[in-house]
């Protein structure tokens, strides 16, 4: 009988092999959902998963994911796990238009990814002219107040203040200067003064000799955006230098989660956090940790209340094993709450090692027995 040469025979193997990897394709995933977070810091997705004995196996998804029209290249995510089905991607303040798309992995195959989803964050917005919306706020810069001047003997203002530098898509259409008489009035006049490079502005008919509170903020077509620090003027004084009030509000500083523990025989986790080295602690009461389920996705987030501003991080039972959480991390104080850090993902298996543990023990007791 006739036979191959032994190199022959191993190439058309390894053709074999190759072909029929080709005609078997990788899982493609399909997006379920995608949507903000409750902060809109993040973007929430939610992707299909195959059965459990499908060929090749899934090890794992990449999350690829771009800036529409200002990214060449997109960022990929990689997540461990054939049975993940959600992530959270963290939002950049330059863009509030995003390409994403998912793909599945095995040990040496990579899928295809599903057709991208275009997502535009300004579709979420709450457009309201006279309150503006949480985003617009967050999005538009902040204007400080460097000067003032008295001016015709007390019937007239001069204001200048400058802006940090923007690196928001947002087109500033001009600034809106708030003013009232200290004491007197209870609610501001407000004056628009259109211009994206305008940086001062006169305001006329002030009474003389009176103390006016003063203050400044971009806008746009969204909203408007936060007002400066308020500054106290007298009319009728020349050369004065400003004087601020208190800007006592709530923290504006946002810790960071450094670790999501699950603790071994104990049916909970510990979670840790940093605070920022130029903090203001002084105005700080304590954090609010909250956690909630990532399914179903409307999920109210369970607040945990911690009365120590000196405290770094916090146990919470209670949780379900298997399920995957979300959690976040906020200081606050008597004026209410600052920024939430970006939710973080974490799946509960500290039951499970406790189960594990006393399973372990009493097949250790018996065999000692027998």
């Amino acid at each position: 009988m006739w036979k191959l040469p032994k190199f022959q025979s191993i190439f058309y193997v390894v053709v074999l092999i190759t072909t029929l990897r080709l005609l078997v394709k990788m899982f493609v995933p399909s997006i379920l959902k995608i949507c903000p977070t409750d902060e809109g810091t993040g973007i929430y997705l939610e992707w299909t998963i195959p059965e459990k004995d499908c060929k090749p196996p899934v090890h794992g998804y990449i999350v690829a994911y771009k800036r529409h029209e200002l990214d060449i290249n997109y960022s990929c995510r990689s997540l461990k796990g054939g049975r993940t089905c959600s992530h959270v991607i963290s939002l950049s303040r330059v863009s509030s238009k995003y390409n994403i798309m998912v793909s599945a992995y095995g040990y040496k195959e990579h899928g295809d990814f599903c057709p991208p989803v275009i997502l535009c964050m300004s579709d979420y917005l709450d457009v309201n002219r006279s309150q503006g919306c949480g985003d617009i706020r967050e999005l538009l810069p902040k204007p400080k107040i460097t000067k003032t001047k008295s001016l015709h003997e007390g019937k007239g203002l001069h204001l200048k203040w400058r802006v940090p530098l923007d690196v928001s898509n947002v087109i500033i259409e001009g600034y809106i200067v708030a003013y009232k008489r200290c004491g007197l009035d209870t609610q501001y006049k407000e004056k628009m003064v259109p211009g994206m490079n305008t940086k001062c502005h006169a305001i006329t008919g002030t009474k003389p000799c009176t103390l006016y509170e003063v203050k400044v903020a971009a806008c746009a077509n969204e909203g408007t955006g936060l007002f400066s620090v308020p500054v106290i003027v007298r009319t009728g004084v020349e050369n004065q230098q400003p004087q601020k009030m208190s800007d006592r509000g709530e923290p504006t500083f946002t810790p960071a989660i450094t670790g999501i523990c699950n603790i071994i025989g104990h049916p909970g986790v510990f979670v840790r956090w940093k605070i920022p080295d130029n903090a203001d602690m002084k105005n700080v009461d304590g954090y609010i940790v909250a956690f909630r389920k990532t399914v179903p996705s409307t999920a109210e987030y369970h607040r945990c209340v911690i009365h120590d501003n000196s405290m770094t991080s916090h146990y919470k039972e209670g949780l379900q094993f298997g399920m995957t959480y979300q959690v976040k991390v906020a200081a606050y104080n008597s004026l209410g709450c600052g920024q939430f850090t970006l939710p973080k993902l974490f799946v509960f298996h500290g039951k499970d090692a406790s189960k594990r543990r006393k399973l372990n023990r009493k097949l250790k007791f018996k065999t000692k027995i027998s």
